[in-house]
């Protein structure tokens, strides 16, 4: 009868940390499920950002071709006003002053 009894004994407390063992397993698998949402929410974020991320790169590589077409347009305009201000100065210094005598003249009475 004793072995018997303490068997019996045992079966309630048995039961119990089945029981709590139980209710931690769910507790804990909600908090898994949790971790899972937030990280497939973290990685639709950085989705999200990777994607926005390619698009600013492509974005400053037109920039950076555009910035490229301007620079080679303002260097061809630069040159040419460099080419003008030594014709210009090639002219000036080519240039004679010519005094023309004139005597007056009748009409200028």
């Amino acid at each position: 009868l004793s072995a018997s009894a303490n068997s019996a004994s045992l079966v309630p407390e048995l039961r119990s940390r089945w029981e709590q063992a139980g209710e931690r397993a769910d507790r804990l698998a909600g908090e898994l499920a949790d971790v899972r949402t937030e990280r497939d929410a973290s990685r639709s974020e950085v989705a999200a950002l990777v994607e926005a991320l390619e698009g600013s790169r492509v974005e400053l590589l037109r920039l950076g071709k555009r910035a490229e077409q301007h620079k080679g347009e303002l260097q061809g305009r630069l040159l040419a006003e460099s080419r003008l201000k030594r014709l210009q100065s090639l002219l000036l210094s080519k240039a004679w002053t010519c005094l023309l005598y004139t005597s007056p003249s009748p009409r200028d009475s």
